[in-house]
């Protein structure tokens, strides 16, 4: 099957019969069908009542512990994200909230939008689905990283830890999450949801530091790795003191995760300490989102999907397919970038490769590339922001597969914008997908390449010899 999104628009065909014939489109061998959840309503029922930690009261007894006048806060992905899990199970929870007790108009529902934007009205009907928005528009409370913060305490190492206000008055506070792969902090979902979804923004700055080694990501740093990751371990010793210092002002902290397959199916859920329930939730993970293939692909072209918002978040998807495109391969990105770059600092951190690029005589090759990224990575580390590890990330994918070998099929970035990246940039405004999909591939075609094509960035494909 080689069908690619592009927004709303479904590619197919594009490949010659010969690829095929020849066998020169490498197999993705998906994860086999994992049972879906078929009662959600019990489900969530039940995780509710019996949670796994013996130290998490049911929600019952949380509920009449804290009071009725208690505000009840649930923590929500951004815009940035799917939100499959939120549109399908935060209807449900809700009901089951005040079915045990709580009050409606006690209810909040914060966006942990983390360093990005607030989110607009139609993504918030997206992240919540149109009904549900409509009828709790005014209980929305939108993080910022920068205003409205509670002081929980210090780490180890001097750094401040603060968090969203009202998260903090909460009498409960539920993460509502789903687990998902990430490109450096291992694992997504769960702890990542208060940091740095929910945190002040010097604790973020600090805990994505550990992101960093001498040049490019630090040992670890990978996706599907918490064990040895420096950010995840930095994040659990956060998210450790505000568990902490919540039960010392009688307060509770939930953790509810999920993972939702490539259908849209729920297949987990686990409720409980919200450490405790995100490593619960990771055999389903890997179940469901570790895809195999029997050799790295010469060109690897992949739809972003939700990540093709813009070019800051469509990162990930190159990031993705860079795991099985052999050192040298092609990587063909499709992402509609409607709101471009996506990120200031990104764009400005990317003249410095590109002034670099620019000003050589010689070729392009990978000392060069390596030279770009240090000299990136120090304007990098002296002050970093969040948004600051992108442009490195870039770098060290352009350096597995050399200069001139990344390509992406765009319509939002500004001519300012393409000039600074260091891939081949086609926009779609000025020829269709496909005919660009087309033309790329006939001139591919002289070297008879294979091919590894794929419509989910969500996984993690991996050569079968990993």
């Amino acid at each position: 099957m080689t069908e690619l999104h592009y927004g709303e628009t479904i590619l197919d065909g594009f490949l010659p019969p010969q690829v095929i014939e020849e066998g020169r489109l490498i197999p993705l061998a998906k994860p086999p069908v994992h049972p879906r959840i078929t009662d959600l309503n019990a489900a969530i029922e039940k995780i509710l009542l019996h949670p796994e930690d013996p130290e998490i009261l049911p929600v019952d007894g949380i509920i009449k512990s804290i009071g009725e006048n208690s505000l009840i806060s649930i923590i929500l992905d951004d815009h940035t994200r799917p939100n499959n899990h939120t549109r399908l199970l935060l209807p449900i929870l809700v009901d089951k909230l005040v079915k045990f007790g709580a009050r409606p108009e006690n209810l909040r529902y914060i966006i942990a939008t983390g360093t990005h934007r607030a989110s607009k009205e139609k993504e918030l009907a997206h992240i919540m689905g149109e009904a549900f928005f409509a009828d709790n528009r005014e209980l929305i409370v939108m993080h910022s990283s920068k205003e409205n913060l509670a002081e929980i305490g210090m780490m180890p190492d001097g750094t401040p830890v603060e968090m969203n206000e009202t998260a903090f008055r909460s009498g409960l506070l539920i993460a509502l999450t789903d687990v998902e792969f990430h490109y450096f902090a291992g694992i997504a979902g769960g702890p990542k949801s208060l940091v740095p979804g929910i945190a002040g923004e010097e604790i973020i700055r600090i805990e994505h530091l550990k992101m960093f080694g001498e040049c490019g990501f630090a040992h670890g740093a990978e996706t599907g790795n918490i064990d040895e990751n420096p950010v995840f371990q930095y994040k659990k010793q956060i998210v450790s003191l505000i568990r902490k210092v919540m039960r010392e002002n009688g307060r509770w902290l939930l953790g509810i995760a999920s993972v939702i397959d490539p259908g849209g199916n729920c297949v987990f859920l686990s409720a409980g300490d919200i450490l405790a329930s995100h490593e619960r939730a990771l055999p389903a993970l890997r179940d469901v989102y570790i895809a195999r293939v029997e050799r790295e692909a010469d060109i690897f072209i992949i739809s972003a999907r939700h990540e093709g918002i813009n070019l800051y978040q469509a990162g990930k998807t190159f990031n993705a397919a860079s795991k099985a495109v052999k050192p040298g391969g092609k990587i063909l990105v499709l992402a509609q970038c409607l709101d471009g770059i996506g990120n200031d600092d990104f764009k400005n951190l990317m003249k410095i490769s590109a002034s670099i690029f620019k000003g050589t005589k010689k070729k392009i090759d990978n000392d060069i590339i390596r030279r770009a990224t240090i000299e990136t990575q120090k304007v990098v580390m002296e002050g970093f922001k969040i948004g600051y590890q992108k442009p490195i990330d870039l770098l060290s994918i352009l350096l597995h597969t050399g200069w001139g070998n990344l390509y992406l099929i765009q319509e939002g970035l500004s001519k300012e914008e393409r000039s600074l990246l260091p891939i081949t940039i086609f926009d779609a405004r000025e020829k269709s997908p496909s005919l660009i999909l087309s033309d790329l591939i006939a001139e591919w075609e002289r070297d008879k390449p294979n091919y590894l094509v794929v419509d989910d960035p969500g996984y993690l494909i991996l050569p079968s010899r990993s």
